[in-house]
C-alpha cells in the first residue's frame, strides 16, 4: 500500500499527539516538582506566565496574581514547569546567599532581558563571578567617590533646568530619565546622549524603553526575535515588527561601538577620549577576562544592560520620591527645614557624606525604595547541587526557585501599615520589630547584587535634596492610584495605561 502525502500528516499528527499527551503526564505526575501546588496549566506550559505577562490586559498580571496564588497554594507554589515560587521574607538569604554558596541563575532571565551574555542573566555561578568582578570596580564606593565632582555638577544642571521650568508642568519620569541616561552614557562612554537638553527627544527615547521593557515576556518566551533582530536589515524590521525597530537600532549601535572598540584597543596610540580614565569597553578589554568574554556581542550586551538598569531603575525611584514627598505636605516640610539647614545657600553645597547624614532625607529614601517596588520581575536561581529546605518541604535541587524582592518590603508582618509612606518609620526612636534594611533589597541580595547601588544612591540623595531644597513644587493631576500604584506592566511594573505621568508644576525657586 502506497504512503499517501495524507498519511504521513495523519502520523505526523498522531506522534504530536502522543508527545504532546506523554509530556503533560510527565509534568503533572512524574516531574521533580509534581507534589507542589499550583495551577495545573502553570504545570503544564510555560506559556501560562506568557499570557499572565503579557497577553493579559496591561501586562505583567503575574506580579499581582502571586499573592492571590500563596493565599490559596501556600508558601511554596509551583508556577511554571520547572519553577516554584516562595513567598516567606526570612527566606531570601536561603536563597540569595553570598558568593561562597553556588547559586546558579535561570537561563530564561537573559532571554528576556535580550541580552543573555551579560552578567546580570548569566547563568553559571563562576562565570557570573568572573563577569561580575571584570565590571564592578567601574560602579565600586571608591569610584563613585572619585566621580563625586561630576555628580555635583551634573545635579547643578539639573537645578538650572529646572529654574528654566517654573510654572510649567513637567512629567518627572521623563524629567529624571533623561537626567540618569545622560549621566550613565557619560559615565560609560565618555560622552552623554544629550536627552536631557531636548524635551523632545527625551521623551521618544523614554517611550522606546519602556515600551521595549513590556516586550520582555516575548523575548523570554521566544530569544530568537532577538537573534534574528541582529540578523536582519532594519529595512525589514520596519515592515515585520515595526514597534521593535528602537530598539534593534540601539543594540545596533552598541555593537558597533564595542567592535570599534576592539579596533582602537589593538592601537597603542589611540588616545583615550575621557582624559585617560577608560570607558567601559576598555574597562572590559584590559580586564583579566579571556578572549571569549570580550568579543563585541558580550560587550554589547552587557553595556545594553548597564544603561537600561542605570536609567530606567533610579529615575523611577527618584519619580516616586517625588511624589510621594509631594502627596504628603507634612513630610515636604520637615524635608525642606531640614536641607535648609544643611545647605544655607546654592554657594557652597554638601558633600554626597554630609547628604547621606541627613536623617529625613535618608528616610525618605529608604521609604521610597521599600514602597516604590521598581522592580518587579522575578529572578529565578537553581541550587544545582542540594535541595533546599522551606519548612518540611525540600524543593528539588535542579529546579529554578523565585522570590519577588520588593515584595518582602511589603510584608505586613515586618512593616505595620505597608502600603502608607511613613519615612518616620526608618528615624531613631520609633520602635523597630525587625532590622528594617535587611527586608528592603531595591537592588537585590547575595552575589547578585546590583554593582550599580552606589552609583544609584548618590544620584537620589543629589536629585531630591536639590529638588526639595532650592523648588517649591506641588503635584499636578496626578494621583497614586491611576499614575503610581503598579496594576501591571512589564518587569519594571507600571501604573495603568491612562496614567498622565507623574506631573509636577514648579511653583518657583527657593533661595
Amino acid at each position: 500500500m502506497a504512503i499517501t502525502e495524507v498519511n504521513l500528516w495523519f502520523a505526523a499528527g498522531v506522534l504530536f499527539a502522543v508527545y504532546l499527551a506523554t509530556t503533560i503526564v510527565y509534568r503533572l505526575y512524574f516531574h521533580p516538582l509534581a507534589k507542589f501546588p499550583g495551577p495545573t496549566l502553570a504545570a503544564i506550559t510555560d506559556y501560562w506566565e506568557l499570557y499572565q505577562d503579557f497577553f493579559r490586559e496591561e501586562g505583567g498580571h503575574l506580579y499581582l496574581e502571586l499573592d492571590k496564588l500563596h493565599e490559596k497554594y501556600g508558601p511554596v507554589v509551583r508556577i511554571r514547569p520547572n519553577e516554584v515560587h516562595v513567598k516567606d521574607s526570612h527566606w531570601m538569604d536561603v536563597l540569595y546567599p553570598g558568593s561562597l554558596e553556588r547559586r546558579d541563575r535561570d537561563p530564561l532571565v537573559g532571554t528576556a532581558i535580550g541580552t543573555p551574555y551579560a552578567t546580570i542573566g548569566t547563568g553559571p555561578h563562576a562565570l557570573h563571578r568572573i563577569r561580575k568582578a571584570a565590571i564592578a570596580p567601574f560602579f565600586s564606593s571608591r569610584s563613585v567617590a572619585e566621580m563625586e565632582e561630576m555628580l555635583q555638577d551634573r545635579a547643578s544642571i539639573f537645578c538650572q533646568t529646572l529654574e528654566n521650568q517654573i510654572s510649567k508642568v513637567l512629567d518627572m519620569r521623563v524629567f529624571f530619565f533623561a537626567w540618569t541616561t545622560d549621566f550613565i552614557t557619560g559615565q560609560i562612554f565618555g560622552n552623554s546622549a544629550g536627552v536631557f537638553w531636548d524635551g523632545e527627544r527625551a521623551h521618544n527615547y523614554f517611550d522606546i524603553m519602556f515600551d521595549f521593557s513590556g516586550k520582555f515576556p516575548l523575548t523570554k518566551h521566544f530569544p530568537w526575535l532577538v537573534t534574528m533582530g541582529l540578523a536582519l536589515p532594519l529595512a525589514a524590521w520596519k515592515i515585520l515588527f515595526p514597534s521593535l525597530v528602537p530598539y534593534v537600532s540601539i543594540y545596533k549601535d552598541l555593537l558597533d561601538r564595542a567592535q570599534n572598540a576592539c579596533i582602537a584597543h589593538t592601537d597603542k596610540s589611540n588616545v583615550n577620549p575621557k582624559d585617560g580614565k577608560e570607558d567601559i569597553f576598555e574597562t572590559i578589554l584590559t580586564s583579566d577576562l579571556p578572549p571569549e568574554e570580550k568579543t563585541p556581542k558580550r560587550m554589547a550586551n552587557e553595556v545594553f544592560n548597564l544603561l537600561v538598569a542605570g536609567s530606567l531603575t533610579t529615575a523611577k525611584t527618584a519619580t516616586y520620591g517625588i511624589f510621594h514627598v509631594l502627596a504628603n505636605p507634612d513630610i515636604y516640610e520637615r524635608a525642606r527645614a531640614e536641607l535648609k539647614e544643611a545647605i544655607p545657600d546654592n554657594k557652597s553645597m554638601p558633600s554626597l557624606k554630609t547628604l547621606q547624614k541627613l536623617p529625613v532625607l535618608t528616610a525618605i529614601i529608604k521609604e521610597t525604595n521599600r514602597l516604590g517596588c521598581v522592580v518587579t520581575t522575578r529572578f529565578p536561581m537553581i541550587s544545582p547541587n542540594k535541595d533546599l529546605q522551606h519548612g518540611e518541604t525540600a524543593i528539588p535541587a535542579g529546579s529554578s526557585i523565585s522570590m519577588t524582592y520588593c515584595k518582602a518590603g511589603m510584608d505586613p508582618s515586618i512593616f505595620a501599615e505597608p502600603n502608607e509612606f511613613r519615612p518616620d518609620r526608618w528615624i531613631a526612636g520609633e520602635q523597630k520589630p525587625h532590622d528594617y534594611d535587611h527586608y528592603v533589597l531595591p537592588f537585590g541580595r547575595g552575589s547578585r547584587v546590583c554593582i550599580g547601588a552606589h552609583l544609584a544612591y548618590a544620584q537620589l540623595y543629589l536629585l531630591l535634596a536639590y529638588a526639595f531644597r532650592f523648588f517649591d513644587m506641588e503635584l499636578y493631576d496626578t494621583t497614586r492610584e491611576r499614575d503610581i500604584d503598579i496594576k501591571g506592566g512589564g518587569p519594571l511594573g507600571e501604573p495603568t495605561r491612562s496614567t498622565k505621568g507623574v506631573r509636577v508644576r514648579v511653583k518657583g525657586v527657593v533661595a
